[in-house]
C-alpha cells in the first residue's frame, strides 16, 4: 500500500466511541466517581462532540443500556445530531446474564480472552491474531468472528426459550 493510498483511508478513519468512556469507572462494587464526569447520556455526547471536534475521528456514540437509557432516544439523537454526532450501536449488558454463560463466562468472554495480542516472555515470540486475517485477505475476521459469535449466542437463547418445557421422568415413573 502506498503512503498516499494510506493516507486517504486514514482520512477516511472514524471511531465509534463507547458512551462509557466519557462517565466514571469503577466495578460491580465500587465506581469511583471524578468531579466534572458527565451524569447521563446528554453529557456524555457533549464531551463526546467535544472529542469528535478536537479529533475528527469520532462522529458515533455508542450507548450502553442499561446506564445511558432515556425516556425520549429520538430526542437524545437530535441532542447528539445538534452536536454533529450520531448515536451508534446499542450495547446492552446482555451477556452478564445466566443464560449465556459457558461454565464462568460468555461465549463472547473467551473469544475476547483467546483473541489478544500476547507476547511469550521467554521466546519474545508474538501471537496476534489479526495475522490470521490480514494473511487470508480478511482483516475484519476478528469482528466478524465476535458477530457471529453474538448472534449464535442470542439466537440460541432465543430457541431454547421458546422450546417447551422438558419433562423429565423419574426412574420409579418410567
Amino acid at each position: 500500500m502506498s503512503i498516499l493510498v494510506a493516507l486517504d483511508e486514514l482520512a477516511e478513519f472514524s471511531v465509534e466511541v463507547p458512551s462509557w468512556a466519557y462517565g466514571n469507572s469503577g466495578t460491580r462494587f465500587k465506581v469511583f466517581g471524578q468531579p466534572g464526569v458527565p451524569r447521563d447520556p446528554y453529557e456524555k455526547i457533549a464531551d463526546a462532540a467535544q472529542v469528535n471536534a478536537f479529533t475528527g475521528a469520532a462522529p458515533r456514540v455508542s450507548l450502553h443500556i442499561p446506564w445511558d437509557r432515556v425516556d425520549d432516544y429520538a430526542k437524545l439523537a437530535a441532542f447528539a445530531q445538534d452536536h454533529g454526532l450520531a448515536i451508534g450501536a446499542i450495547n446492552s449488558n446482555l451477556f452478564q446474564q445466566d443464560e449465556y454463560m459457558l461454565g464462568s463466562r460468555s461465549a463472547l468472554d473467551w473469544i475476547l480472552e483467546r483473541y489478544q495480542i500476547k507476547t511469550d516472555k521467554a521466546s519474545g515470540i508474538v501471537n496476534d491474531p489479526n495475522d490470521w486475517g490480514r494473511e487470508h485477505g480478511d482483516p475484519r475476521y476478528i469482528v466478524d468472528l465476535v458477530k457471529r459469535i453474538t448472534r449464535v449466542s442470542v439466537e440460541t437463547v432465543r430457541i431454547v426459550a421458546s422450546l417447551p418445557p422438558l419433562n423429565i421422568l423419574k426412574d420409579s415413573e418410567a
